[in-house]
């Protein structure tokens, strides 16, 4: 058997350490025991990838701000106007306005926070989904031009074209593409994706929201209570092996 080094023992030991204290909502490096560090041979972003891909409903129309500029828009029957001013930015979707003004993501982005969305001033891609007789636009909104941390940060508008309700979730650092997902009941879900940095490792928190008869993405729960959630540590080096992933998903994750 080779000899390990004690450096290579100390990382791991550190990497491995960081949980989340759900208790008092704070960040807190504390030991777990029962992390299985063993080499693995698929990485966890490519298994998360298959996994979504799978599930993902395909956009029927995809638009992208090659210009940085675009204000005036039509994707299939809508038109959106794109207006950026120092008092509001907003949106007339189809004439209803949609203002990102005082409006906070669903989910929280960094940390446990929730992101301010007016903080975006302007969109970087529209998609337009068709499913089950719904139509739902997702709109990708950025800060531009971005500089330092904030080039990291996305927004994304979700929104019901019939019952003309806007959804905001954000992202930070994002690992996968973000979409709208059908985990077989006819249903249209959004997965969020929640970055949490501690000095030890790096952790990605996944939940499942599925939009109800009114048009509102409403976070899904087990039958316990819990909510759907999936785990992913990873080292800044990205190394396979000491990759970590827990799942309480509605389908698993293989």
């Amino acid at each position: 058997m080779k000899n390990i080094s004690p450096a290579l023992l100390i990382f791991s030991f550190i990497l491995f350490s960081c949980v989340q204290n759900k208790d008092d909502r704070n960040i807190k490096d504390t030991c777990n025991h029962n992390i299985d560090t063993t080499r693995i041979i698929t990485s966890n972003d490519e298994r998360l990838n298959i996994h979504f891909s799978d599930y993902a409903i395909d956009p029927a129309i995809i638009i992208n701000n090659i210009t940085d500029n675009q204000t005036n828009i039509e994707v299939s029957s809508h038109k959106i106007e794109w207006f950026d001013n120092e008092k509001e930015t907003y949106m007339l979707i189809d004439k209803q306005k949609v203002s990102l003004k005082d409006q906070l993501t669903i989910n929280q982005v960094t940390n446990l926070k929730k992101y301010n969305v007016d903080f975006a001033n302007n969109w970087r891609q529209i998609r337009l989904y068709k499913y089950n007789n719904k139509e739902i636009l997702l709109i990708e909104l950025v800060y531009t031009p971005c500089t330092g941390l904030g080039c990291s940060v996305s927004y994304y508008l979700l929104y019901d074209t019939d019952k003309r309700i806007a959804n905001y979730f954000g992202t930070y650092a994002e690992r996968h593409e973000i979409n709208l997902f059908n985990y077989g009941n006819g249903e249209i879900s959004f997965v969020s994706e929640s970055n949490i940095t501690t000095p030890a490792c790096d952790q990605k928190k996944y939940n499942l929201y599925t939009m109800d008869d009114k048009g509102i993405f409403q976070l899904q729960r087990k039958e316990d209570g819990n909510p759907y959630e999936i785990d992913q540590y990873y080292s800044e080096e990205r190394l396979k092996e000491y990759e970590h992933l827990t799942q309480n998903w509605i389908k698993e994750v293989k």
